[in-house]
């Protein structure tokens, strides 16, 4: 899944007509991190951002723009559900879909059960 500062990083790479591995060398990556970053995998470090804006000589508007996709694919969770059976399928879907309704009493149930000492 890409994030926002993925598909940001994926646009400017791809409007310039570089390859993966070409921005990766450029920017003193491995290739396999720079995908990682792109497709959500990994976080975006602050070198990055700034080694980004330096490489494509972003104007200020872009650089802020690029700064708030890197925060906001930091803030962001991601599950890799792939070995998930259909039911933990469901309910981490289920979950995250009605997240931002969620009451604080049920907040308040959900952490007691997931933080319970066994």
């Amino acid at each position: 899944m890409l994030t926002p500062f993925g598909k940001l990083v994926r646009k400017l790479r791809i409007d310039k007509g570089e390859s993966l591995k070409d921005m990766a060398a450029d920017l003193d990556l491995k290739p396999a991190y720079l995908s990682a970053v792109e497709t959500g995998r990994k976080n975006p470090s602050t070198r990055l951002v700034e080694s980004v804006v330096a490489r494509f000589c972003l104007t200020h508007e872009d650089k802020a723009e690029l700064e708030e996709a890197a925060q906001l694919s930091r803030d962001s969770v991601k599950i890799n559900m792939e070995d998930f059976c259909l039911q933990k399928r469901q309910i981490a879907s289920s979950f995250a879909r009605n997240f931002d309704s969620l009451s604080q009493d049920e907040m308040n149930q959900l952490s007691k059960l997931l933080n319970k000492q066994t």
